[in-house]
């Protein structure tokens, strides 16, 4: 199924053809039959589309900082690159959301008109705030080891108004061990594993009541010779994620667990003239591994797409225009799945971006870009049949960027 198509479509049942206009969102065809009598006869009476619309009005407001202090210091035969640091984010959600339903006849459908609205399911403000503390410690000894530390602690505080609200306190330690051990010819391969916190905005009475935690596993190499004009790096990782939330708005779920295990590639090759390209790709393969509903172990989660695949190329001009890079770029993200039982997926889209950069001085930037140059209209991803998201059209930026 392709949800939200706006074009006629075909309909077969037994072996009769049926062109429907879908105008408005089409989230799912109601087949009513007449057990006494072929489908085929009684279609074009009684088969009908369901119906729905969805009106929101949203504002976020979000703030964000991050201090560190970072120094290196020798014990003895050991170099120690020190990192010390605090982050902080807020962030603000002011939302109304309401819908509406309906139905309509399959063949010769009419105009429904505007649908009548319910009264808001949703109409709350939300704030999130988190700090975060961490330190790490890499140390380089032994002609080539290289073995990394971290340690963060995050404090949550989420807080929600309305006939619903809420509040809740999270507070969670995560944290980095890596092992790597640099040959002479550039080649490093390593080791790591992590774990990680994700604090939740949902309500504890629609199903979530704990942060996503999970680990991650991660072994790899990469291959960047000193004085060369090239790179390659390739890893194999395994994510296992817990309290896993599943479904959408209000119907939550937060009993499951899902891993994640997968391959990344990423190259990047500089020419002696100006031009670099550099690329990647990304494969995945997601498994739910618990679920209160045992029919759903095995399947892949709705959002993951199955694979991602980048390309970008920029060219520094030389000579009078020293300072001016162009570039474009080239993403395609992979079909993913629409509903946990795996009976409908989302299409896959690929992208075209455009940017160039002017270098005013030594510390100060002016960049361009325009992402999505064709303004295609897709869908990024589906959390069941009735609630999907339009992925972002054209963009165009302007920013400048200073450094000290």
């Amino acid at each position: 199924m392709r949800p939200f198509e706006e074009e006629e479509r075909e309909l077969v049942v037994e072996g009769r053809r049926f062109l429907t206009a879908t105008a408005f969102s089409l989230l799912s065809v109601a087949l009513i039959t007449d057990p006494a009598g072929p489908l085929s006869l009684i279609l074009p009476t009684i088969a009908t589309l369901s119906l729905i619309a969805f009106e929101h009005d949203t504002l976020v407001r979000t703030a964000q900082t991050d201090i560190r202090y970072y120094g290196t210091v020798h014990t003895g035969p050991v170099s120690h690159d020190l990192l010390f640091g605090l982050d902080a984010r807020y962030y603000w959600l002011d939302e109304t959301q309401a819908s509406g339903f309906g139905t309509n006849q399959v063949v010769n459908p009419t105009n429904p008109g505007t649908p009548t609205l319910g009264a808001p399911y949703q109409d709350a403000t939300t704030t999130q705030s988190q700090t975060g503390l961490y330190v790490q410690d890499q140390l380089r000894f032994g002609d080539g080891w290289i073995v990394t530390g971290n340690l963060r602690h995050d404090f949550v505080e989420t807080e929600q108004d309305g006939a619903a609200g809420f509040e809740r306190s999270d507070s969670e330690s995560s944290w980095r061990a890596a092992v790597g051990y640099e040959f002479p010819l550039g080649i490093t391969p390593y080791v790591s594993y992590s774990s990680f916190f994700n604090p939740l905005i949902t309500s504890p009475a629609n199903g979530v009541t704990e942060p996503e935690s999970g680990e991650q596993v991660e072994a790899g190499v990469k291959w960047a010779p000193e004085g060369e004009n090239f790179y390659l790096m390739a890893a194999a990782f395994q994510i296992d994620r817990e309290n896993v939330v599943t479904g959408a708005f209000p119907n939550y779920n937060q009993l499951g667990a899902v891993r994640s295990t997968g391959f990344e590639f990423e190259g990047g090759y500089q020419f002696g003239f100006g031009l670099t390209v550099v690329g990647t790709a990304t494969v995945l393969d997601a498994e739910v591994t618990e679920d209160t509903d045992a029919s759903l172990i095995g399947n892949t989660p709705t959002l993951i797409p199955e694979h991602e695949l980048t390309l970008r190329a920029e060219y520094a001009f030389q000579g009078p225009l020293d300072g001016v890079s162009i570039g474009a770029g080239v993403r395609h993200r992979g079909e993913s799945y629409a509903n946990d039982a795996n009976t409908l997926t989302v299409p896959d889209a690929t992208l075209f971006d455009l940017y160039a950069g002017y270098e005013l001085s030594e510390n100060l930037d002016l960049n361009l870009s325009a992402t999505n140059v064709a303004d295609k209209r897709y869908v990024t991803g589906c959390q069941t049949e009735y609630v999907c998201s339009y992925g972002a059209g054209r963009e165009v930026m302007l920013t400048l960027k200073a450094t000290w």
